[in-house]
């Protein structure tokens, strides 16, 4: 469980930064000695489960921004290399999309990310492109997961993510969806047993891919 910094007291990328600053930790030798010199983990196979705003950022580390525009942080590719798969859990992957469903939305993302247009663009990973190897992309599994019971986010993020991804070349993730396992309101899904069945069954194998 990785803690990082909140908006409005600390804006973007302070929250990235401290989320990429831990997976460094992880996918580094530097605390076996803590663990009694036996690896605990694999340090080039890291699972990123992210919910909400946690689902963008772990979004975040996989993608890299388009050339030419703006990139207010650096995922080393040894981070980004380490991450093997990724959960996404009723995120928000783009945000010009967001307010355009969600005016009302607009307070808590320009506390964050301010109110230029172009900036908002440019700081949404479902704009982004795959990295390439030199810049730790990888082979990886990408499940995108959906309660239909969320109150504050309907299908339109996973939806739009998804499209893109697909439209997307030079990338090797293998990509599945499900938007009618998960139950219950934005912040309920990850207390309740139907997320961890869902990571339970992909991670054993998945391949299914659950849409309206």
């Amino acid at each position: 469980m990785l803690e990082y910094r909140l908006a409005p007291t600390h804006a973007h990328t302070s929250q990235i930064n401290d989320v990429l600053a831990a997976l460094a930790l992880l996918a580094s030798p530097t605390l076996l000695e803590a663990e009694g010199g036996v690896q605990r983990w694999a340090r080039t196979s890291l699972l990123l489960i992210g919910h909400s705003a946690g689902a963008f950022m772990g979004l975040s580390v996989v993608l890299k921004p388009a050339t030419g525009t703006r990139a207010l942080f650096v995922v080393d590719p040894v981070v980004r290399k380490a991450v093997a798969g990724l959960v996404l859990v009723d995120g928000i992957y783009d945000l010009p999309d967001l307010l355009a469903e969600y005016p009302d939305y607009s307070g808590f993302v320009e506390d964050a990310f301010g109110k230029d247009p172009s900036a908002l663009e440019a700081d949404s990973p479902a704009r982004w492109g795959f990295a390439t190897p030199d810049e730790g992309g990888r082979a990886m599994r990408m499940l995108v997961l959906h309660s239909n019971e969320d109150e504050l986010l309907s299908l339109r993020q996973p939806e739009g993510l998804v499209a893109r991804l697909g439209a997307l070349e030079g990338g090797e993730a293998v990509l599945e969806v499900d938007y009618e396992t998960l139950k219950g309101s934005h912040d309920d899904v990850v207390k309740r047993d139907e997320l961890a069945g869902a990571v339970k069954g992909w991670l054993q194998g998945g391949g299914n891919v659950k849409a309206p």
